[in-house]
């Protein structure tokens, strides 16, 4: 009550409600535009068109635009006057998933990716509508140049779901070409209502690390004796690394450990003396990250010494993606705009499991940041969902499905919103 008598009381929250629905464009433009890009999506580092889109629209808008940045990402650039500088981010990419909505823009596409094979494209977990969202903030801010001083720094991120993206565009000169943010701030569709949206203080989306295996057998020939056999051993490890999250690791603390690849032996051949696995392990400390990393090497490490030096085992760690952190006086700060402007639809989640690239955008010098979710799932199916009782993911496509099809309309206008009011908070 304390919180909800501050916020209709701040005259700055008023105001900055007023601009907003001052000045918000009329959506259906930019529908068409997410529909546009929903119908011809693009892999990761192939976003050509998808980019040459961005481009066409931020120049119609006046921003300063530079694109081919780390491959496809595009920079707009909206200068007025002096001020902080907001990062606004969307990103670019689709994913090799074959879409299975049934909607009259759903794609088709098919298209190559980095190692030549032939895949279907969807645009599966809503860069689209981040696309769409951020356009229309954009022509929102512009219109309302006249209530705010400082400088918007509109990037869509190539390579995200990779990801690398982000990494690639600040090695390849971003902020040669624009100036280097105070703040940055983006958002993501995600499983809830559209029209919902939420915002976390701490950790909002865990540390990703891969773990690469290697065991080698020195022995040649199919018969053991000569030549031990690596993929029985490998099988078992696979199974006995999950007893590492519930022997070693505290249960206060997050962690997942799975196998994502496992490769032994080629077509044809008698026998395998090679087996390659690749791990992953999602972590929020670091601490754990690397106590999980030790549990892995020295199991692997004492069953191979079983065979007396025939098995020998090489393991190595690669960063995958940060930890999403939020700033916690920037998120109260957005968490209070959002309560006044959204009222009974802004709402704190929890931690998700997801993992992102966009905290490597502020460079060397770390930039404070929050990222945000967007509900989008059309309100009348999840309130049926919710009505068929247990978990209501079981009866609703997520992220990442071949069926997941937001809300375009409710998503957009909401997304539009957020993105330009958390402009205007920041901006003087």
């Amino acid at each position: 009550m304390h919180t909800l008598m501050t916020n209709l009381l701040n005259p700055k929250l008023h105001r900055l409600q007023g601009i907003v629905k001052e000045h918000r464009p009329e959506i259906g433009s930019f529908v068409k535009i997410y529909e546009d890009i929903h119908q011809n999506p693009e892999l990761s580092c192939f976003e050509s068109r998808t980019a040459s889109v961005v481009a066409e629209c931020l120049e119609k808008m006046g921003l300063k635009v530079a694109t081919g940045v780390g491959g496809n990402g595009v920079i707009g650039v909206l200068k007025n006057g002096p001020g902080k500088t907001i990062l606004l981010r969307a990103e670019l990419d689709a994913l090799p998933i074959e879409e299975k909505t049934g909607l009259p823009y759903a794609s088709k596409a098919r298209m190559k990716d980095e190692v030549g094979r032939e895949q279907p494209v969807m645009h599966a977990c809503g860069h689209d509508v981040h696309i769409a969202s951020l356009l229309a903030s954009l022509r929102l801010l512009r219109s309302a140049a006249g209530e705010w001083s400082g400088t918007i720094l509109a990037i869509f991120q190539p390579n995200e779901e990779t990801p690398g993206g982000a990494k690639a565009m600040v090695d390849d000169g971003l902020y040669d070409l624009c100036p280097r943010p105070d703040i940055m701030l983006a958002q993501h569709v995600g499983m809830s209502k559209a029209g919902l949206v939420a915002v976390r203080t701490g950790p909002v989306l865990p540390a990703s690390d891969y773990i690469y295996i290697r065991i080698d057998s020195d022995g040649i020939g199919p018969n053991p004796p000569e030549c031990p056999e690596p993929v029985s051993l490998s099988s078992y490890l696979i199974t006995r690394f999950q007893r590492i999250l519930s022997t070693e690791i505290d249960r206060s603390e997050f962690a997942t450990l799975v196998c994502r690849d496992f490769h032994a032996g080629e077509s044809g051949a008698l026998y395998t003396n090679r087996v390659s696995m690749r791990l992953e392990t999602k972590t929020v400390k670091s601490s754990v990250r690397d106590q999980i990393f030790d549990a892995v090497k020295a199991i692997t490490q004492a069953e191979c010494t079983v065979f007396h030096g025939r098995m020998k085992p090489s393991l190595e760690m690669e960063s995958r993606a940060p930890v999403t952190l939020n700033d916690t006086l920037l998120a109260e700060t957005l968490q209070e705009a959002f309560g006044f402007h959204f009222g009974e639809r802004f709402w704190i989640p929890p931690m998700d499991t997801p993992v992102e690239d966009f905290s490597i955008l502020g460079g060397s010098t770390p930039v404070p940041f929050v990222y945000w979710k967007l509900g989008c799932t059309e309100p009348a199916k999840w309130d049926e969902a919710a009505r068929k009782g247990g978990s209501i993911l079981e009866h609703l496509p997520t992220n990442h499905s071949p069926e997941f099809a937001p809300a375009a309309m409710l998503t957009i206008s909401t997304g539009m919103e957020a993105m330009a009011l958390a402009a205007l908070v920041f901006l003087e």
